[in-house]
């Protein structure tokens, strides 16, 4: 049985609102745009825009205006190394119907990231550093001392990195876990460097964009190194179609299996 306040703010943001209504109360699920995301629990709030990450302290509760502004850490150097350093930041924005502003500024040195539009319900279409799908507790990389008490129960164990990847139809055809990229049944086909996507034997295929591997007519960047058997992380599962799609680019993904 899901808290009442949890049903209240799902009722809130489902079809009946509009896209200019303030949304009042406790902000909870899935919300995507363009290199930035957001998954939100009563209890807190897991974010990511670009490759850097971070986490809320407490629940996004906004209020009659739509309002919201949240204490809570955030990570600016998860990437391509992750120094473990998390900053004392504020998660700060307003929800009007199914639509969400975000910025989240750095308290210690003003940096702010965003503000960033966000959509209730929509995958977060992230590049190169995936969104974690399900957030978990991060390690105390402050000044020293003492951990608190939201970390890893394991210092070597790593977030669950996993961005699933679609052909032009909707369809889930594979996922990307770290820099390997891997068919939904979790057999590796193919390895990424920057945005550029390449078989694992090292030969250029094409650019990842939005979720997509895709000819973006950039020539070929030449080869890399062979990236041998990275391993399979198992099956994530299916996420199902999420609609046919068109950002002016030929879906590729089938290349990394020729």
């Amino acid at each position: 049985m899901l808290p009442s306040r949890v049903l209240f703010a799902i009722a809130l943001i489902g079809p009946c609102v509009t896209g200019t209504e303030p949304v009042a109360g406790t902000i909870t699920g899935t919300w995507g745009g363009d290199n930035a995301g957001l998954i939100a629990s009563d209890s807190t709030a897991h974010v990511h825009i670009g490759c850097t990450l971070g986490d809320a302290q407490g629940p996004l509760q906004t209020d009659t205006s739509g309002k919201f502004d949240v204490a809570g850490q955030f990570n600016v150097d998860a990437y391509p190394v992750d120094r473990g350093i998390l900053h004392p930041a504020r998660f700060t924005g307003q929800v009007t119907g199914r639509t969400m502003v975000l910025t989240v500024t750095l308290t210690d040195t003003a940096r702010q990231l965003g503000p960033v539009t966000l959509t209730y319900g929509q995958e977060p279409h992230m590049q190169i550093c995936p969104i974690c799908r399900v957030p978990r507790p991060r390690r105390n990389g402050g000044t020293g001392g003492e951990p608190s008490p939201a970390m890893w129960p394991d210092a070597r164990e790593e977030p669950h990195m996993i961005q699933y990847l679609y052909d032009a139809g909707g369809n889930a055809v594979g996922f990307l876990s770290g820099r390997y990229l891997y068919l939904l049944s979790g057999k590796p086909i193919g390895q990424l460097s920057g945005t550029h996507v390449y078989t694992l034997s090292g030969s250029y295929v094409g650019e990842l964009d939005h979720d997509m591997v895709v000819d973006k007519h950039l020539g070929n960047p030449g080869s890399i190194g062979n990236a041998g058997d990275p391993g399979g992380p198992g099956n994530p599962g299916n996420p199902g179609n999420r609609g046919r799609v068109s950002y002016g680019y030929a879906d590729i993904f089938h290349k990394l299996m020729t």
